[in-house]
């Protein structure tokens, strides 16, 4: 019978080492995506193919809401077109019906994620973004504790992330921006009524920078903006995402 030949402090420490070279790598990436959903990740995965691209998500997974597809039915659907086409091209399985595709929405978010991760970029899971580093009118980084301590309301002082460009991509939260808003630096309408295919296209054209450093995609920009509600459709969030990827682009050069 096989021995393993380790012990628990090499468990340990190894742990201990290992995120210490990781904290030390991406202390200070070009941008940081607050929220693992599908218009976060679809925003990671454009921009990782140029920028250093951290993703921090105060759950312990990814992919957002549209994993419990509609009301827990497994299911998603997703519109023919530019999101179909990426979803397609990263290997998900879809079935035409009508004038939808309809897939798995967990299955999408993990091929998603993969691709994500395997264009360089780092997930970083359990982590709530508390407030934001401003530098006069610009947003310059997030300001970050563990998810348990937060919820639990403990004061406990966080680190800091610098960054070039951060997105918030936090849902129905929009939690970034409420941090603005509770200072007084914007005002968010709050999302509007269902109406499915009206909300798919609305989302993304609200899609992009909101002040100098910071980005929405999702819905949270749908939060700020007043678009319908679409429940479980994905195309306008990996649309969303793209989208805000490419205001970034365009402000980072």
């Amino acid at each position: 019978m096989p021995v393993t030949n380790f012990t628990e402090a090499d468990v340990t420490l190894g742990i201990v080492r290992e995120f210490a070279s990781f904290f030390a790598e991406w202390a200070e990436p070009d941008v940081v995506v607050v929220g693992a959903g599908p218009a976060g990740l679809a925003a990671s995965l454009r921009l990782s193919r140029r920028y250093k691209v951290l993703v921090l998500e105060r759950g312990l997974g990814v992919g957002g809401g549209i994993r419990g597809g509609g009301m827990l039915l497994p299911f998603a659907a997703v519109e023919e077109g530019e999101a179909s086409d990426l979803l397609s091209s990263l290997g998900t399985r879809m079935v035409r019906r009508g004038k939808l595709y309809f897939l798995s929405g967990l299955e999408a978010m993990v091929r998603l994620a993969k691709a994500v991760l395997d264009n360089g970029a780092f997930i970083w899971t359990g982590v709530h973004v508390e407030d934001l580093i401003v530098r006069g009118e610009r947003v310059s980084g997030v300001v970050i504790n563990w998810t348990p301590i937060a919820d639990s309301g403990w004061h406990v002082d966080p680190l800091m992330i610098p960054s070039r460009a951060v997105v918030d991509a936090t849902g129905h939260d929009a939690f970034l921006l409420r941090l603005l808003e509770k200072r007084g630096r914007l005002r968010l309408r709050g999302m509007g009524f269902m109406d499915a295919p009206t909300g798919e296209e609305e989302v993304v054209e609200a899609s992009g920078r909101v002040v100098e450093g910071l980005y929405v995609a999702g819905m949270a920009a749908s939060e700020l903006r007043g678009t319908p509600r679409m429940g479980p459709v994905l195309g306008g969030m990996i649309r969303s995402g793209l989208r805000v990827a490419s205001a970034v682009e365009a402000d980072l050069g």
